[in-house]
Protein backbone atom coordinates (compact mmCIF):
# COMPACT_ATOMS: atom_id res chain seq x y z
CA UNK A 1 0.00 0.00 0.00
CA UNK A 2 2.79 2.45 0.88
CA UNK A 3 4.51 1.99 -2.48
CA UNK A 4 1.23 2.66 -4.27
CA UNK A 5 0.97 5.89 -2.30
CA UNK A 6 4.54 6.72 -3.30
CA UNK A 7 3.57 6.03 -6.93
CA UNK A 8 1.15 8.96 -6.73
CA UNK A 9 4.14 11.21 -6.05
CA UNK A 10 5.86 9.88 -9.16
CA UNK A 11 2.76 10.46 -11.29
CA UNK A 12 2.32 14.02 -10.07
CA UNK A 13 5.88 14.88 -11.10
CA UNK A 14 5.56 13.80 -14.76
CA UNK A 15 4.25 17.14 -16.04
CA UNK A 16 6.52 19.07 -13.64
CA UNK A 17 9.59 17.24 -14.99
CA UNK A 18 8.51 18.04 -18.55
CA UNK A 19 8.12 21.73 -17.68
CA UNK A 20 11.58 21.78 -16.07
CA UNK A 21 13.09 19.98 -19.08
CA UNK A 22 11.49 22.55 -21.42
CA UNK A 23 12.72 25.44 -19.25
CA UNK A 24 16.25 24.04 -19.29
CA UNK A 25 16.18 23.55 -23.07
CA UNK A 26 15.14 27.18 -23.58
CA UNK A 27 17.14 28.96 -20.84
CA UNK A 28 20.15 26.67 -20.31
CA UNK A 29 19.53 26.59 -16.56
CA UNK A 30 16.96 25.18 -14.17
CA UNK A 31 13.95 27.16 -12.91
CA UNK A 32 14.07 28.61 -9.41
CA UNK A 33 10.51 27.73 -8.42
CA UNK A 34 7.08 26.58 -9.60
CA UNK A 35 6.21 29.95 -11.10
CA UNK A 36 9.42 30.10 -13.16
CA UNK A 37 8.78 26.53 -14.37
CA UNK A 38 5.24 27.55 -15.43
CA UNK A 39 3.58 24.93 -13.26
CA UNK A 40 0.84 25.49 -10.66
CA UNK A 41 1.79 26.66 -7.16
CA UNK A 42 3.04 23.87 -4.85
CA UNK A 43 -0.18 23.66 -2.85
CA UNK A 44 -2.20 23.14 -6.06
CA UNK A 45 -0.26 20.05 -7.19
CA UNK A 46 -1.88 17.56 -4.86
CA UNK A 47 -3.38 14.09 -4.72
CA UNK A 48 -4.95 11.76 -2.21
CA UNK A 49 -1.60 11.28 -0.45
CA UNK A 50 0.57 14.12 -1.77
CA UNK A 51 0.04 17.50 -0.07
CA UNK A 52 2.27 19.60 -2.36
CA UNK A 53 4.94 19.50 -5.07
CA UNK A 54 7.65 22.18 -4.95
CA UNK A 55 10.18 23.14 -7.61
CA UNK A 56 13.34 24.39 -5.88
CA UNK A 57 16.19 25.38 -8.21
CA UNK A 58 15.22 22.64 -10.66
CA UNK A 59 14.78 19.99 -7.99
CA UNK A 60 11.34 18.59 -7.26
CA UNK A 61 10.24 18.00 -3.68
CA UNK A 62 7.11 15.91 -3.12
CA UNK A 63 5.53 16.21 0.35
CA UNK A 64 3.18 13.54 1.66
CA UNK A 65 0.19 14.67 3.71
CA UNK A 66 -1.74 13.24 6.63
CA UNK A 67 -3.82 10.91 4.41
CA UNK A 68 -0.63 8.98 3.64
CA UNK A 69 -0.77 7.21 6.95
CA UNK A 70 1.80 6.34 9.56
CA UNK A 71 5.39 6.46 8.36
CA UNK A 72 4.67 8.61 5.31
CA UNK A 73 2.77 11.63 6.61
CA UNK A 74 5.05 14.65 6.71
CA UNK A 75 7.80 12.88 4.75
CA UNK A 76 9.33 14.03 1.45
CA UNK A 77 10.63 12.48 -1.77
CA UNK A 78 13.03 14.44 -3.94
CA UNK A 79 13.92 14.30 -7.62
CA UNK A 80 17.14 15.87 -8.89
CA UNK A 81 17.84 16.76 -12.53
CA UNK A 82 21.14 15.98 -14.19
CA UNK A 83 22.23 17.12 -17.63
CA UNK A 84 23.81 14.23 -19.53
CA UNK A 85 27.36 14.40 -20.83
CA UNK A 86 26.04 15.29 -24.26
CA UNK A 87 25.02 18.74 -23.03
CA UNK A 88 24.59 19.99 -26.61
CA UNK A 89 21.27 18.18 -26.73
CA UNK A 90 20.30 19.41 -23.27
CA UNK A 91 18.99 16.00 -22.27
CA UNK A 92 18.00 15.92 -18.61
CA UNK A 93 17.80 12.68 -16.66
CA UNK A 94 16.15 12.45 -13.26
CA UNK A 95 17.37 10.83 -10.04
CA UNK A 96 14.96 10.13 -7.22
CA UNK A 97 15.32 9.51 -3.53
CA UNK A 98 18.40 11.62 -2.92
CA UNK A 99 19.55 11.48 0.69
CA UNK A 100 19.81 15.25 1.03
CA UNK A 101 16.09 16.06 0.76
CA UNK A 102 14.30 12.69 0.83
CA UNK A 103 13.03 11.81 4.29
CA UNK A 104 10.76 8.96 3.17
CA UNK A 105 12.02 5.57 4.36
CA UNK A 106 13.81 3.61 1.62
CA UNK A 107 11.36 0.72 2.06
CA UNK A 108 8.58 2.92 0.67
CA UNK A 109 10.51 3.72 -2.52
CA UNK A 110 10.25 1.77 -5.76
CA UNK A 111 13.32 -0.30 -6.64
CA UNK A 112 14.51 2.19 -9.28
CA UNK A 113 14.55 4.94 -6.64
CA UNK A 114 16.62 3.34 -3.86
Amino acid sequence: LKRSQTAEGFMLTVSVKKAINDYYAYHGRFPANNQAASVPPPEQIIGNYVSRVDVINGNILVAFGHHSGEGMAGQTLSFQPEVTENALTGIVIWHCGGDEKTTLAKGYLSSNCR
